[in-house]
């Protein structure tokens, strides 16, 4: 399994994150409700 490390420091709200992870791991960008961050 893939691991995606966040930075909050980082964060501005956009969600991009979140994205970036159900293309990955569901290969889907519309399943936000998934991902694991």
């Amino acid at each position: 399994m893939k691991i995606v490390a966040t930075k909050p420091e980082l964060c501005i709200g956009c969600r991009a994150c979140e994205e970036a992870c159900a293309k990955v791991l569901f290969k889907d960008t519309r399943s936000e409700s998934k991902t694991n961050i």
